[in-house]
C-alpha cells in the first residue's frame, strides 16, 4: 500500500528549500510546522513561509490529491498558513531549523552572501505560530559570492556556512566575526556542506583536486584535512546529507545523478556509489531511524528511496561500484514520487514521519512513513 501523501501547489515563485520547523506534541494541534523558501525571481526578494500542516478525517487512508494550499480535501491533510509571507533579502539558497534555549530559529544562505537567523515565536496577539519580523541575527557580508548552504551543530553551538567564493565560516550565534575561517586559494566555489562534528566540516563543490572536503576546526591551517575525489570524473558535488547514527558517514549528489557513501574515518573509504537519476541530484536526506533508507531528488524531478540493505524483493535491484575495482553491492532503488519540475528540496524528520519535498513547479508533496511498506 502507498504510503499515506498530499501535495500542495504553492501558488508562489519555485520553493527552493522546505524543512520541518517544529513538531508540536501528538494531540495538540498540526502535525507539523513547516518553513518554505521561495526565490524572488528577476533580481526580486525571497520569502519564508511559514505553514501547519494538519490532520483531517481520513488522513490514514493515504489517498492523494493535487491542489492549492489551504484547500482541505480526501486526502485528509490540510496545508495552512500561518500569515503572510516574511520577506528575504535575496533568494533563500539554503536553510537550517535549528534550536536555541528552547526557542525555534531558521539560519538561511542568502543569493546576496548574507548568513541569517530568524526566529519563530507565538503571535503575542492570536497565540499562533509566526516568523518574527526582522532577522535576529544577520552577518551581511558572510559571503564575497553568493551564500550556497548552512548547517549547524548543536553540540558546539555552532553554524558553518559556505559560499561561491570558496570560503567556509564557522559563526558563534552571539558574535560578529568568524569563530573560524577556512578559504583554498584558487578552489572553486562549494554547493553544499555538513557539521558532522564540533570540530569537523565537510564541503562539496565543483570538480577539480577533489569534490569533497574535510576541514579539521582544532588545526592551525585554514585548509582541508581531507580530500576525497568522486569516482565518476568531472562531476560536481551539489548536495550530501549525514548518516544519523553515524555521522562520519556521509552521502554526496553529483551533477551526473550519481549517489556516493563514504566513510570519512576511514580515512575517506568510498562505500559504495549508485546510479538512478538521469540529472543532477539536488537534496539528499536519511531516513531517521531507519538510516538504510536514503532519499534522493533530482533535476530529473525524481524522488527515489534507496535500500541499502535490502531484506527482501521489492523496487529495482541496482549494483553499486565498491570501493575496490570489481566490487559490488546490491542496493535495492524505490520510485516514490515522479514532480512535473526538478526536486530541490527534500527533508525526512523522523518527529513527525513525514518526508517532504519542494520543486520547481511551485509543488510541495508531503509523505507519511515512506517507507513503512519496505519493513514489513
Amino acid at each position: 500500500r502507498r504510503a499515506p501523501m498530499a501535495t500542495f501547489f504553492l501558488g508562489q515563485g519555485p520553493p527552493t528549500r522546505v524543512s520541518v520547523a517544529h513538531t508540536p506534541p501528538p494531540g495538540t494541534g498540526p502535525i507539523a510546522l513547516l518553513v518554505t523558501a521561495v526565490a524572488g525571481g528577476d533580481g526580486g526578494p525571497g520569502s519564508l513561509t511559514l505553514s501547519s500542516l494538519v490532520a483531517t478525517a481520513g488522513f490514514e487512508g493515504g489517498a492523494a490529491a493535487s491542489r492549492p494550499a489551504d484547500e482541505g480535501g480526501p486526502d485528509g491533510l490540510e496545508l495552512r498558513a500561518l500569515g503572510p509571507p516574511s520577506l528575504h533579502k535575496g533568494d533563500p539558497r539554503d536553510i537550517e531549523v535549528l534550536k536555541l534555549t528552547g526557542r525555534d530559529f531558521v539560519a538561511t544562505a542568502s543569493s546576496t552572501g548574507a548568513v541569517s537567523l530568524f526566529e519563530i515565536g507565538r503571535d503575542d496577539a492570536t497565540g499562533g505560530w509566526v516568523f518574527r519580523d526582522e532577522a535576529v541575527r544577520s552577518w551581511r557580508e558572510a559571503h564575497s559570492a553568493a551564500a550556497s548552504a548552512v548547517a549547524y551543530n548543536a553540540d558546539a553551538g555552532l553554524l558553518a556556512s559556505c559560499g561561491e567564493d570558496a570560503a567556509v565560516h564557522v559563526w558563534a550565534i552571539t558574535d560578529d566575526p568568524p569563530h573560524w575561517s577556512g578559504v583554498e586559494p584558487g578552489a572553486c566555489g562549494y554547493q553544499c556542506l555538513a557539521f558532522p562534528s564540533a570540530s569537523t566540516v565537510v564541503t562539496g563543490g565543483s570538480s577539480g583536486e577533489a569534490q569533497v572536503k574535510v576541514w579539521d576546526l582544532r588545526a592551525a591551517g585554514a585548509l582541508p584535512e581531507l580530500m576525497l575525489r568522486e569516482p565518476n570524473a568531472g562531476v560536481d558535488v551539489l548536495s550530501m546529507a549525514l548518516h544519523p547514527l553515524r555521522p562520519r558517514v556521509l552521502a554526496t549528489g553529483c551533477s551526473d545523478g550519481s549517489i556516493s557513501v563514504w566513510d570519512t574515518a576511514m580515512p575517506g573509504r568510498l562505500l559504495t556509489s549508485v546510479t538512478g537519476h538521469s540529472a543532477p541530484v539536488w537534496s539528499l536526506s536519511f531516513h531517521g531511524s531507519e538510516p538504510r533508507f536514503l532519499f534522493s531528488g533530482g533535476e530529473d524531478g525524481q524522488m527515489l528511496c534507496w535500500d541499502f540493505n535490502p531484506t527482501h524483493a521489492s523496487g529495482q535491484v541496482v549494483y553499486g561500484a565498491g570501493p575496490e575495482e570489481g566490487d559490488s553491492e546490491k542496493v535495492a532503488v524505490h520510485t516514490l514520487w515522479q514532480h512535473d519540475g526538478g526536486v530541490n528540496s527534500l527533508d525526512y524528520n523522523a518527529d513527525s514521519s513525514l518526508l517532504l519535498s519542494a520543486a520547481d513547479n511551485g509543488c510541495l508533496l508531503a509523505l507519511r512513513d515512506p517507507v513503512a511498506s519496505l519493513l514489513r
